[in-house]
């Protein structure tokens, strides 16, 4: 992978990265218009018995920390996730319930995952 990939391309490589290890797995992943607000990814079970809408959060640089806008504290529902993505490492790394990250939030607009 490039040394310094445009943060564009970074968030979209992590995206279609989560929607094609979600195909992987039975889901059906689709990949939104870059104009949605807040939603990267709606995901459902081959049945349509549920869905979900996933925000992507994605970086190259190896750190385990993303920042997040203001914006991500008020918006969260109980079928909202966040995934977060070390390309570097080429796998998915954590899910995390959106009102956690609302949590983490409230107290600093950088989200740390532990090793």
């Amino acid at each position: 992978m490039p040394n310094s990939l445009e943060r564009t391309l970074v968030g979209v490589a992590g995206e279609y990265f989560v929607a094609a290890e979600l195909s992987l797995r039975g889901f059906i992943a689709s990949v939104t218009l870059r104009n949605t607000r807040g939603v990267d990814i709606i995901a459902s079970r081959s049945d349509a018995s549920s869905s979900v809408s996933l925000q992507i959060k994605s970086n190259s640089d190896g750190s385990a920390a993303w920042m997040l806008s203001k914006k991500s504290e008020g918006f969260w529902s109980k079928q909202h996730f966040y995934v977060f993505v070390l390309l570097k490492m080429l796998g998915l790394d954590r899910i995390i319930l959106s009102f956690r990250v609302r949590l983490c939030l409230k107290r600093s607009q950088k989200v740390i995952l532990p090793g």
